[in-house]
């Protein structure tokens, strides 16, 4: 018999994270029964495991939590130290939450707009679940896929305007739509959820995509190389006819994988202009010198963090994971091709070389 755990749903969906909006300071409740549990409910971010508050459960099961804020927001239930489902805080409503504590995984949710919405959707998609439980044939399952997908689409649709709804765009929703779609639909939401966090991340990781799309200028880096000397991008540039722009670190067995490829691009058309500016991500000059001296020396343009993942490149080019590269026309500085993986890098080499 095919069960599907609440927590299990949204979490194929994507991770959560708290969301707010400008408003007056609130009290949301969040109360309700767990039968047969005993010790205590929290509510936390499930990004960071904090939790922001905690109660204790009465011997009949019942709780009730109260949360001061001045944003509404989006935080996961904590039973027995584990989360199992979202809670929507964006009303002074209460979220009334029914369920065992045999079955924490289809415990339910209602109060408010968004909590509402989920717990329409999680209902309609069990329902969906129970029909597969007579599949016969693989057109079946094929046939699932489509009905779960189409009821992800329309529950977005009827949501547009709550936090189920953009909790739906940033976690999935966006990936099926253009960078300027998603931005229309951001600017579609109520001005007071267009400040949540998780619509300002998203709005800023899609400016930084159209800000690396093909055709657009490229985008200044300045940084030291081991050696603690200056080496800006720019510079690199106005020297060479194309340049690759390369993220990559040495704990990366992809990236380590591509410097053979790298090295046979560089040998034939260095002399002709080309030259690769390497943006390390290792935290620290030892780790970065030595994937150097291990991959027999890569004799192109070294920077780094020296502090890891985090810094304006890696923002500026939207770097969400390595080896990412982009190759740049130095004589318009822009963007012609980005991610050349294995041979690709001396292919479109060669097609530049031979116009």
């Amino acid at each position: 018999m095919m069960k599907t755990k609440i927590y299990a749903v949204v979490a194929a969906v994507a991770a959560l994270m708290m969301v707010g909006c400008a408003g007056g300071p609130k009290t949301y409740t969040v109360k309700g029964t767990i039968a047969g549990y005993e010790g205590s409910v929290a509510l936390a971010n499930e990004a960071s495991g904090d939790i922001y508050v905690t109660a204790p459960v009465a011997e009949d099961g019942s709780f009730e939590i109260r949360l001061e804020s001045e944003t509404p927001m989006l935080t996961v239930l904590v039973v027995g130290g584990q989360s199992v489902m979202p809670i929507f805080l964006e009303s002074t409503e209460p979220v009334v939450v029914e369920g065992q504590a045999d079955q924490l995984g289809f415990l339910t949710a209602k109060g408010g707009e968004s909590n509402n919405a989920f717990d329409d959707y999680i209902s309609a998609y069990n329902a969906l679940v129970k029909e597969l439980e007579g599949a016969k044939s693989q057109h079946d399952y094929y046939e699932f896929q489509e009905n779960a997908m189409k009821l992800l689409n329309d529950s977005y649709e009827q949501n547009k305007t709550n936090l189920w709804g953009a909790y739906l765009l940033v976690m999935g929703r966006h990936t099926t739509m253009s960078n300027t779609e998603v931005l229309e639909a951001i600017e579609a939401f109520p001005k007071k959820f267009q400040s949540l966090p998780e619509l300002v991340d998203l709005t800023a990781t899609v400016k930084a995509m159209m800000r690396t799309d093909i055709g657009q200028p490229y985008t200044e880096i300045t940084m030291v190389d081991y050696n603690g000397r200056m080496i800006k991008l720019s510079d690199v540039v106005k020297k060479s006819r194309y340049v690759l722009i390369d993220f990559w670190a040495s704990w990366c067995n992809p990236c380590m994988k591509e410097m053979p490829y790298l090295h046979e691009a560089y040998a034939k058309y260095h002399p002709m202009g080309f030259e690769i500016y390497a943006v390390n991500l290792d935290d620290g000059r030892q780790p970065w010198v030595e994937a150097i001296q291990k991959a027999g020396g890569m004799p192109w343009k070294h920077v780094g963090t020296q502090g890891g993942w985090e810094s304006d490149a890696t923002t500026n080019y939207n770097v969400k994971s390595i080896p990412t590269n982009y190759l740049i026309d130095c004589k318009t500085g822009l963007i012609i091709d980005h991610n050349l993986r294995g041979t690709e890098v001396e292919e479109a080499l060669a097609k530049l070389y031979a116009e």
